[in-house]
């Protein structure tokens, strides 16, 4: 069955070493339509659940003295990993969307 799935999605697989933890890298698969992406709106919410799963990736497990710490550490773990991730993802619309929002 997996066979009749990858004509549908293309799989961006990530080995990438966060800023924030530079001695840790995580790998991570994540599967999107082409056709999904063809669209402001599809490129909009495939680009929101790519962000949710690399803060995810990227924020450690903390209590909240520590959070503090590392606030910045993880945002820039989220950004490097989002623009390497839009970058291998090469999709026009969500290249534009990730332009946008970096400002």
């Amino acid at each position: 069955m997996k066979n009749a799935i990858l004509p549908i999605f293309a799989a961006l697989s990530l080995a990438v070493t966060p800023a924030a933890f530079a001695s840790d890298k995580f790998e991570m698969e994540f599967e999107f339509s082409p056709v999904e992406v063809s669209t402001e709106e599809g490129a909009k919410q495939v680009y929101a659940e790519l962000e949710a799963e690399i803060e995810a990736e990227c924020t450690p497990d903390v209590d909240a003295i520590g959070q503090m710490r590392i606030r910045n550490a993880v945002k820039n773990c989220i950004d490097d990993t989002l623009d390497a991730a839009v970058a291998q993802m090469d999709q026009p619309e969500v290249t534009r969307i990730h332009e946008a929002k970096r400002g």
